[in-house]
């Protein structure tokens, strides 16, 4: 009879973190005991030296919070500000790029809002735009909530980089243009 009372017990127990949505989420650590800062592991992607591919260039950044908008806008802070100075890597974005907005819809397309000089400034061509889009992409890409980006300049969607890659529909990443490991 005892059994049957822990078991009912337990069965309860799990019912109840189930309802409740219990969910295993992974432990971060607050930055130098600060309650209110966050470090994360974000993984950015940027430019090789002959502008082939991207290479993935993994680096702590300090957020206040962890959900998917704050990490998101943090990652594309740090692709506008570049590769680590003593990095062999390239700058993606065009001189010049703002930030406006960054928005998640409930169907994981991540809005993504710059100003004009995200068009106006891009170099390089096709292949730059490439680089640009998927960097920012892929990068985004990353967190677990983002199915696919929608980029935006000054709130509106842009049917083509001059003339150049579609992007009036969400991206997905593409891991086809991250440079491929060497064996060896």
């Amino acid at each position: 009879m005892r059994f049957f009372k822990h078991l009912t017990c337990f069965v309860f127990v799990a019912a109840v973190l189930t309802i409740a949505g219990c969910t295993e989420e992974k432990p971060v650590q607050p930055v130098n005991g600060d309650q209110g800062m966050y470090e994360e592991e974000v993984t950015l992607y940027f430019s090789d030296a002959d502008a082939n591919y991207l290479v993935a260039d993994k680096r702590q950044v300090q957020v206040e919070s962890t959900d998917c908008t704050t990490l998101a806008a943090k990652i594309v802070q740090e692709l506008i500000a570049g590769p680590q100075e003593d990095s062999e890597l390239y700058g993606i974005m065009p001189e010049g790029t703002e930030l406006q907005t960054v928005e998640l819809k409930e169907n994981g397309i991540l809005e993504v809002s710059f100003n004009q000089a995200f068009i106006e400034n891009q170099m390089g061509g096709s292949a730059g735009m490439t680089l640009t889009l998927y960097g920012l992409v892929n990068s985004l890409g990353a967190l677990e909530e983002v199915e696919s980006v929608q980029v935006l300049i000054d709130g509106e969607p842009t049917e083509a980089y001059q003339g150049l890659i579609r992007a009036d529909e969400p991206v997905v990443p593409m891991m086809e243009y991250v440079q491929p490991v060497e064996n060896g």
